[in-house]
């Protein structure tokens, strides 16, 4: 079916804790909220982003990606 795209890019900084739901009472876990009045129906959603450390985490962005990310 039709329905709505909207790209989403953002950076998480190199430092930042990765998901971590080990320990029940000590949990570390990412959402991204979404939310945008549109007329006729406002829309809002919450997505859970697994955030894990990679060779790649310490790596700065390019200026390429930098630009994608409006900064």
């Amino acid at each position: 079916g039709e329905g709505l795209r909207i790209p989403v890019a953002f950076a998480i900084p190199s430092d930042a804790p990765p998901t971590d739901e080990r320990n029940s009472r000590d949990t570390v876990r990412w959402d991204l909220e979404v939310q945008s009045a549109l007329p006729g129906v406002d829309f809002k959603a919450r997505f859970e982003v697994p955030v894990f450390v990679t060779p790649e985490s310490a790596r700065p962005l390019t200026d390429e990606e930098r630009q994608r990310l409006g900064g």
